[in-house]
């Protein structure tokens, strides 16, 4: 496992290393991570190498002045290209992304099409889905609302959120963020107030005009999520026409979490299919 931020971009990603030249890219959601993806690279060693990314904004990647879903495919492409691993993997990508970066994902593939082999779509549509986005300006604003200077262990961090999230795995994904200072005190590592100013554009999706990804597709939908909806799989067509969708059993949004055993799987199997 080698570990990199890369001096250009500010995007740091983890590599994990696999037996074949085959390189998949994990891009994770809204206020998540790379490593949040960590055990599904690891089996996905007889397959392929893995490449782990901190989307700008989160964990120990750079922050940006503003936010866009075409700056932050071009950031991601670029930390790829800059990675060692690229060029034996050229024509051998699979890009896979969830939620926040499912988006990131289609994006990269509608405008640089030659760099990828194939996708894997998690639990979100290319649509804009405003329901979701008072869920997550509730969830940020109880971060923000907590007193830093103040805190004395994430502990107590876990304790002031309760109130307001009161179930604990969402609190222990959020609280990932909170880093703790060399020396005393803590911060946020994700860029908490541009993300929720720019939540309106973090939930919708405007795609390349005439831009079309003709590789292959999985759409994976959580069973117990309703970020996808049956009217999605027409627009979801119109950009990638090479789309199977399968829906995860006992799953919600996070697919990954809720079923790994059958996302691991599901991932296998497609990759395996669309190796050179």
């Amino acid at each position: 496992m080698l570990a990199n931020t890369s001096n250009k971009t500010g995007v740091k990603t983890t590599f994990i290393a696999g037996e074949r030249a085959e390189l998949t890219v994990f891009v994770h959601g809204l206020l998540g991570r790379g490593r949040n993806f960590m055990q599904h690279a690891k089996e996905l060693r007889s397959l392929s190498n893995s490449l782990l990314i901190d989307m700008p904004n989160h964990a120990e990647s750079s922050w940006t002045s503003e936010f866009s879903y075409l700056e932050t495919a071009e950031l991601i492409v670029a930390a790829v290209k800059e990675h060692p691993a690229f060029e034996a993997a050229r024509g051998k990508i699979h890009m896979l992304g969830h939620s926040m970066g499912g988006k990131a994902a289609m994006f990269i593939a509608l405008l640089h099409p030659e760099l990828i082999k194939s996708l894997i779509i998690v639990d979100i549509a290319p649509t804009h889905r405003p329901n979701s986005e008072n869920y997550f300006v509730r969830l940020i604003d109880k971060l923000l609302a907590l007193d830093l200077a103040s805190l004395e262990s994430r502990a107590a961090a876990d304790q002031l959120l309760q109130v307001g999230i009161p179930d604990a795995a969402v609190r222990t994904f959020l609280l990932q963020n909170l880093a703790r200072k060399t020396g005393n005190g803590f911060y946020w590592q994700a860029n908490l107030q541009l993300l929720r100013d720019n939540l309106d554009s973090i939930m919708g999706f405007n795609a390349p005009a005439g831009a079309v990804f003709n590789g292959p597709v999985l759409w994976l939908a959580g069973e117990k999520s309703n970020y996808i909806k049956p009217d999605d799989f027409n627009v979801m067509q119109l950009l990638f026409p090479n789309t199977v969708s399968v829906t995860v059993p006992n799953a919600g949004h996070w697919v990954h979490a809720d079923n790994p055993t059958e996302f691991d799987r599901l991932i296998h199997e497609h990759i395996n299919a669309n190796s050179n």
